[in-house]
């Protein structure tokens, strides 16, 4: 028995293949694993090249690699290894692509591009920030995808 949220995708073979979704608390362990070890990585980065570099010149490179490790990262790891950040890999989960197949370099970098979006508030006046309107297009998605997922047409 196929759970109701689960994705059936049919082979050439007309074989059927079940993809069953993360749940949003271990896509959310993923991400919080994820984030602490791009800000390790960015922060050794970062004390490393202060000791050479002006604080001002620093501060620049560590906002600059910040940026770049937020897609780089989670790009190289999801391609590179069979859709798994490390911090998915902990969780127990994997993205692929909407057949099941692994997921591309575009796929990635498109999901990866739209988390920007995915972390606007959905009601700023009201602090509520982590992930807003992505945690929203989660819920609201029976195979609990974010606004990157949609646009990639992955599932995780």
């Amino acid at each position: 028995m196929t759970p109701d949220n689960a994705r059936v995708v049919l082979t050439p073979e007309h074989v059927p293949i079940v993809l069953e979704p993360a749940g949003l608390g271990s896509r959310f362990v993923a991400f919080i694993l994820d984030q602490i070890l791009i800000l390790a990585l960015v922060w050794t980065l970062a004390s490393l090249l202060g000791r050479i570099l002006p604080e001002t010149i620093t501060a620049a490179v560590f906002l600059t690699a910040q940026f770049f490790m937020a897609v780089a990262y989670p790009v190289f790891f999801e391609v590179r290894r069979n859709g798994q950040t490390p911090g998915k890999k902990f969780a127990g989960i994997r993205v692929v692509d909407g057949r099941g197949l692994p997921i591309s370099v575009p796929q990635s970098f498109v999901r990866n591009i739209a988390r920007l979006l995915d972390s606007v508030p959905p009601l700023p006046l009201l602090g509520l920030g982590l992930y807003g309107v992505g945690g929203v297009a989660c819920m609201l998605d029976r195979h609990y995808r974010r606004l990157g997922d949609l646009a990639a047409d992955t599932l995780v």
